[in-house]
């Protein structure tokens, strides 16, 4: 029951900081060169195919909780080589970009929110991979949380 109530209470609070993050909130604002627009373009791009990438390599697996699924097997190629969250990877390097895009101090405050709300979520996560993969030990050892390399 413990894990059900954390498993929506994450998923809540995750939802909230994203929706939070198109709020039309404009408090401060800063300024970057143009060509940090295109960085932050390409970005998006790199992002979006870490989150489509690893969707498909999950397919049936995939689940916005925390907990692994009961007949869940511990993926550990393709992407996942490279990170051991590519999802979350991808979501925070998409919400970067639109932070460096829209010039928003608050949407840059809420995309580290969201990295800390990440990895707290992840560090509960792991528990409970470790639990059921003991292999997962190993795999954190050699494998980044978030970044690519």
């Amino acid at each position: 029951m413990k894990n059900k109530a954390y498993n929506y209470a994450f998923v809540i609070i995750q939802i909230a900081i994203l929706c939070a993050f198109f709020f039309p909130i404009s408090l401060l604002k800063f300024r970057l060169p143009e060509a940090f627009n295109y960085g932050a373009y390409t970005f998006i791009v790199f992002g979006m195919l870490f989150v489509v990438i690893a969707l498909y390599q999950l397919r049936h697996q995939f689940s916005p909780f925390p907990s692994p699924r009961k007949n869940s097997k511990l993926i550990n190629s393709g992407i996942f080589r490279y990170s051991r969250h590519p999802i979350y990877f991808g979501i925070l390097l998409i919400f970067l970009s639109l932070s460096v895009i829209s010039e928003e101090i608050y949407k840059l405050v809420l995309t580290n929110i969201l990295y800390f709300f990440f990895w707290l979520k992840t560090y509960y996560e792991e528990k409970l991979l470790t639990k059921k993969f003991p292999e997962y030990s190993q795999y954190k050892k050699k494998t980044p949380r978030f970044k690519s390399t």
